[in-house]
C-alpha cells in the first residue's frame, strides 16, 4: 500500500485577500503500520544488502520499493528494514541468510530491494499464505514487526496475520514483479 500524505486546506479571507491555509487536526496523522508479530523464523544478524536474491534462489524476482515515514508524513532517513522470507519449498534458511537481509532507507526515506514473490506453504512452520516478514525501525520511533501479503490470494481469508492494510498489489516488471509499500512508524 502506498500512502500519500495530504493536508486539508481551507480558504480564508484576510482583508481583501483570500489565502489557503492548512487545517491542522488529529486526523492529519498517518496510521502506523499494523503489527502482526515476529513468528518462529526470525534470525538475528542478517547482513545489510539491497538484493536478497542469490545465485540458485528459485522464484519470481520481486522489486520492492517505498518510503519510511513518520505518522506526520515526514521521511525517515536511515530507517532500517530487517527482512526474512521462506524459500519456495516453504522452509526458512536457519544456517545462512538466504532471503534474509537488512535494507536502509536513503536520505529521502525511500528504500528499494530485490527478493522473490513469496509462496504459500504448509509444513512444520504452519499452513500460511504467501508473506514477507519485516521489522521496520528508525531512530526515535517505535519499531514495528509485521508481515506483507499479496492481495487477492485465497489463503488470505483464512490466515490469522492478514490485514487489508498489509496487502501488496503486484504488477509486472521487466525482471518479474514489482510492488510499493510505505512503512509508517510512530514517534517513541
Amino acid at each position: 500500500m502506498l500512502i500519500r500524505p495530504t493536508r486539508r486546506r481551507m480558504m480564508v479571507t484576510l482583508g481583501a485577500a483570500i489565502v489557503s491555509v492548512p487545517i491542522l487536526s488529529a486526523f492529519d496523522e498517518l496510521p502506523e503500520t499494523d503489527p502482526t508479530g515476529e513468528g518462529p523464523a526470525y534470525k538475528a544478524g542478517a547482513p545489510e544488502k539491497d538484493d536478497l536474491l542469490e545465485p540458485g534462489v528459485a522464484g519470481t524476482p520481486l522489486l520492492m520499493s517505498g518510503r519510511m515515514l513518520s505518522t506526520k508524513g515526514e521521511p525517515l532517513p536511515g530507517a532500517l528494514l530487517d527482512i526474512w522470507e521462506a524459500q519456495m519449498d516453504g522452509h526458512y534458511d536457519f544456517t545462512g541468510y538466504t532471503l534474509r537481509g537488512k535494507v536502509r532507507a536513503g536520505k529521502d526515506g525511500r528504500y528499494r530491494f530485490r527478493t522473490v514473490v513469496p509462496k504459500p506453504y504448509n509444513n512444520e512452520m504452519g499452513n500460511r499464505t504467501a508473506h514477507i516478514h519485516v521489522k521496520a525501525s528508525a531512530a526515535g520511533h517505535a519499531q514495528v514487526t509485521t508481515e506483507l501479503h499479496i492481495k487477492g490470494l485465497a489463503r488470505n481469508y483464512t490466515d490469522f496475520a492478514v490485514r487489508p492494510s498489509l496487502e501488496m498489489v503486484l504488477r509486472d516488471h521487466k525482471d518479474g514483479k514489482a510492488t510499493e509499500f510505505d512503512f509508517v512508524l510512530r514517534h517513541a
